[in-house]
């Protein structure tokens, strides 16, 4: 579905429309009127925080291509559109406000934290088709397809950073100096990744303009 316009399109629009409201809880919290039923992690961070959190995400792009080049599955990566951009930019923060703003559980103890991470983090990496993917014939319906299964070194390379990032971005949102519990590490970590990713993937001529 990423190979279009019209998925990333409206991914994007989605994800720019909830990220407003998520500001909007964001200020309410900051003018000491917070909202009761508001978005988890809507609060702001320090400057520092924030830029810990791109910096974290540029890491991560680094150990990924290095990961791939000592694995020798560099050469083995799918094309994109150009489109496929926006959407990532939505999951960006789509993704960070579902993981590591609601699937964790952060008032039970150190324990039950840590544990959900990992649990999460697990899940996290089987959303990403990596390992599978499910085909939808053309002029069919959503229900006429199949699904495929890919367990090779691509598929685990892959799927090994999408687990470390996640655990990365767990322990932005809940390291001590991230006083507020604020996603905004999480979210800029995430979106210094996906945009560094698909220009790591324009030079090396994977994306499709």
């Amino acid at each position: 579905m990423q190979e279009g316009l019209l998925y990333p399109i409206i991914m994007f629009c989605a994800g720019l429309w909830l990220f407003k409201l998520w500001l909007d809880d964001a200020r309410a919290v900051s003018l000491g009127t917070p909202n009761k039923n508001g978005f988890s992690g809507a609060t702001y961070t320090s400057k520092n925080i924030a830029i810990c959190g791109a910096c974290a995400g540029v890491c991560l792009l680094i150990f990924a291509v290095f990961l791939e080049n000592i694995t020798g599955t560099s050469e083995s990566q799918t094309k994109v559109s150009v489109w496929a951009v926006f959407g990532w930019i939505a999951a960006a923060f789509i993704e960070e406000l579902i993981f590591r703003g609601y699937l964790v559980i952060d008032k039970k103890g150190k324990f039950c934290l840590i544990t959900s991470i990992f649990v999460f983090s697990l899940i996290f990496t089987i959303c990403h088709p990596f390992f599978w993917d499910y085909t939808i014939p053309e002029n069919a319906d959503f229900l006429s397809g199949k699904f495929s299964f890919d367990f090779s070194s691509r598929a685990w390379v892959s799927s090994v950073v999408v687990f470390v990032s996640s655990l990365v971005f767990y322990i932005l949102r809940f390291m001590p100096q991230n006083v507020s519990k604020s996603l905004i590490p999480c979210i800029l970590a995430h979106l210094s990744y996906n945009l560094g990713t698909f220009f790591v993937k324009a030079i090396q001529g994977y994306v499709e303009f």
